[in-house]
């Protein structure tokens, strides 16, 4: 007779399993997503192969720049968080997306909850933000070096993904850099690798912080690694006090949306606010801030918790 401790490394053991194979899923659809897209946009735009290599670098001349880049990018992560995240979902985990969302209740007031956390975690993240910025990463070595060279080139993606020469790419750049990584990202690391680093560790607290490092690890941009997590951990408790993969996917696509709409309008001069701008944030604001978050993150557990116990018992 197989005891419950038997059970309980089996399905310990299993989970592990699951969880390499979701990882080693998502560096395949980095690589099978990009090639897609390569193909994709080679007789669209009229591209060599060869010629990727410069569009890549940013380093080419071409005034469609903004468009190869941003729908690489797109198509990419659609085929990596979304597609991926859906064929193991149904191959491996022999589920379908329905499952992701075991209370399946629809509440505006907490989709009105889960921006307004968003929008009020802005302070501390840019708080964060100071902090890994103050960190001098030349002395950490050919790591350091890395690290920033890494963190430049991400920086130079990012400014070239949101150079908005009409409403149009505007339009196009929120669904490549809000809608799809929302609804993808959330799929793949709330909705799948939470629950199996949860079934893994038996303890919802853990899968809920590990699962938030390796998001914010895998966007590789360390000056947001603090912010990012901060964001990875809200969003985890979001779905495990909901059981509803809405909410976080509502939250995430806030946060990234938000970013991109306050782009826009600064760049046609219709607010003057700039988000990159380096504005210090003084202690006394994030310490408001978290508070605020605190609040709004009880307000949110007591009015959703006590009806998914059916996802919170899974961990």
């Amino acid at each position: 007779m197989i005891s419950q401790t038997e059970n309980i490394q089996e399905s310990q053991l299993q989970s592990f399993s699951k969880l390499l194979i979701l990882i080693s899923f998502f560096f395949l659809g980095q690589v099978v997503g990009g090639l897609i897209a390569i193909l994709i946009l080679m007789p669209v735009f009229q591209i060599g192969l060869n010629d990727f290599i410069s569009l890549i670098n940013l380093t080419s001349p071409r005034p469609d720049l903004f468009y190869i880049i941003i729908l690489l990018q797109g198509i990419t992560s659609l085929v990596t968080f979304i597609g991926g995240s859906l064929f193991f979902l149904k191959k491996i985990d022999n589920k379908n997306i329905a499952s992701l969302s075991p209370v399946p209740a629809f509440n505006p007031l907490v989709v009105l909850l889960s921006v307004s956390i968003v929008l009020a975690s802005a302070i501390l993240s840019g708080y964060f933000l100071q902090i890994t910025q103050s960190i001098d990463f030349q002395q950490w070595g050919s790591l350091g070096r890395w690290i920033t060279t890494t963190e430049e080139n991400a920086k130079q993606l990012t400014e070239q993904l949101t150079k908005f020469d009409s409403f149009g790419a505007f339009l196009l750049a929120m669904i490549v850099i809000a809608l799809i990584p929302a609804i993808g990202e959330e799929l793949l690391f709330r909705g799948l690798m939470q629950s199996k680093i949860g079934n893994i560790f038996k303890n919802t607290h853990v899968a809920v912080w590990i699962t938030a490092a390796i998001f914010s690890f895998i966007h590789f941009q360390f000056y947001g690694f603090l912010s990012r997590m901060m964001l990875g951990v809200l969003f985890g408790y979001m779905y495990v006090w909901s059981g509803n993969i809405i909410y976080p996917i509502v939250a995430h696509f806030t946060n990234n949306g938000a970013q991109v709409l306050l782009l826009y309008l600064y760049q046609q001069k219709i607010i003057n606010y700039n988000i990159d701008n380096d504005s210090k944030i003084s202690v006394g604001l994030a310490i408001g801030s978290l508070l605020i978050i605190v609040l709004l993150m009880i307000l949110f557990k007591n009015l959703t918790r006590k009806k998914s116990n059916s996802l919170y018992t899974t961990f």
